[in-house]
């Protein structure tokens, strides 16, 4: 853990006594609890097995207008709680207090929550060569799909990440892909390709998209957070996504302006401002993941992208920021896009939604929907019943169900309606 801090014989020599030490007092503890699981695990698997569900009927919601206008409208009538409350990122991030911990540390960056037996961990290899770690759950008959991505220092095995996924598979009955983006989890592991905060993400995921086809998916949507946000708008807008990701995008506070998005979580803020503890909780991830990943000497975001992301693609910072800031293509979407942006995100900022909203005026096919609370990706902490009825309406608008007559191929229609910014 500590060793690779080390510089001389001597400093490697306390460091590594050190963690040893460390090392056998988590042993003391972990041991006897490991030998116990092991005692209890096959027993339990098997009770767990026998009192498993009986197969049901996968449902299938009946077809509606396959317009933004008129699902708007639906999505509007849903009651809703949505209020401003400074406790919505503390209760929706102390689930994951752990993993954001450990997972900043390079030989942990995988460590996180398990999914269940369905899920099992896949790799796909995109067209820059990178592999994407990916867990992956399918139904035993072709169903829509959905792909679901994690916000910036994190993984797909964070809890934020996996409910939606997890409820997806089970409640929906979609075929689900939780991914790790590049930088982070498996797929940092596996590979050097450092994040670009969109650009190349977005290819990645019509990438998964493909290949999730492949594995009997009738559509495929994509469902992003944060940083997932931006690279879920990334993959709008490729030529080949209105089959790739036909089954919609929807992309909670993401980032308009990456260059902006940046600078704001590298400035200082007062300790009384609402943002410190995320703003502090990035500084301190980035520098855990200098460290780690033997990254150039940097201590602030924007400095990331031009030193290191920039370095590897062979490109200038501009040229990176003009490709992953999604208000210079969010016009140019070839699929249903929601975008959700609560007013009081003190990360991404509400204006980055204003912003593209501006940008994608004359595109009937993308709604922005700013809303009264949820704070930075904690819809769901807030309102959880509201937050995935909105998820699941979307989803299901756009997916293909092989078991509902079809009158013929998807087509998107959006009558008179314009992007939406709403409260």
């Amino acid at each position: 853990m500590w060793e690779s801090l080390a510089t001389t014989r001597r400093q490697d020599r306390v460091l590594h006594g050190s963690a040893k030490l460390l090392n056998v007092l988590i042993g003391i503890v972990a041991l006897p609890l490991w030998l116990i699981g092991q005692r209890l695990g096959g027993p339990l698997r098997r009770m767990l097995e026998r009192r498993g569900e009986r197969p049901r009927e996968l449902p299938v919601p009946p077809q509606g207008d396959r317009s933004m206008e008129v699902l708007m409208g639906e999505l509007e009538a849903i009651p809703n709680h949505l209020h401003s409350s400074p406790w919505a990122e503390p209760r929706k991030g102390l689930a994951d207090i752990s993993t954001f911990v450990l997972t900043q540390n390079h030989d942990l960056a995988n460590y996180g929550y398990a999914y269940p037996r369905q899920f099992h961990e896949l790799t796909i290899d995109t067209p820059d060569g990178v592999r994407i770690a990916a867990s992956v759950a399918l139904q035993d008959v072709p169903r829509p799909g959905l792909i679901v991505v994690h916000g910036l220092f994190t993984t797909h095995r964070f809890d934020y990440v996996r409910q939606p996924a997890v409820r997806a598979f089970y409640e929906w009955g979609f075929n689900v892909a939780a991914i790790d983006l590049r930088s982070f989890g498996l797929t940092g592991l596996m590979n050097e390709a450092p994040s670009s905060g969109g650009w190349k993400e977005g290819e990645d995921l019509l990438a998964v998209a493909r290949e999730l086809k492949k594995l009997g998916a009738t559509s495929v949507g994509a469902l992003g957070i944060s940083l997932g946000a931006s690279s879920v708008l990334g993959a709008s807008h490729p030529e080949g996504a209105e089959e790739a990701l036909a089954g919609g995008i929807l992309a909670v506070s993401p980032p308009a302006d990456i260059a902006a998005a940046t600078a704001r979580l590298s400035r200082d803020v007062p300790l009384n401002h609402p943002g410190y503890a995320l703003n502090y909780g990035f500084r301190a991830m980035l520098l855990s993941r200098v460290r780690g990943s033997r990254w150039p000497d940097v201590s602030l975001l924007s400095e990331a992208l031009d030193q290191v992301s920039a370095a590897y693609y062979g490109l200038d910072v501009d040229q990176i920021h003009e490709r992953s800031s999604a208000v210079n293509h969010i016009a140019d979407a070839r699929v249903p896009v929601l975008i959700l942006h609560p007013e009081d995100d003190h990360v991404i900022p509400v204006s980055h939604a204003q912003m593209l909203a501006t940008a994608a005026a004359d595109n009937d096919l993308v709604r922005v929907w700013t809303l009264p609370g949820g704070g930075h990706g904690a819809l769901d902490a807030v309102d959880r019943d509201w937050t995935y009825s909105v998820y699941r309406r979307f989803f299901e608008r756009w997916a293909a169900y092989p078991d509902r007559e079809s009158g013929g191929e998807m087509v998107y229609s959006a009558p008179s309606g314009k992007v939406q910014l709403s409260g």
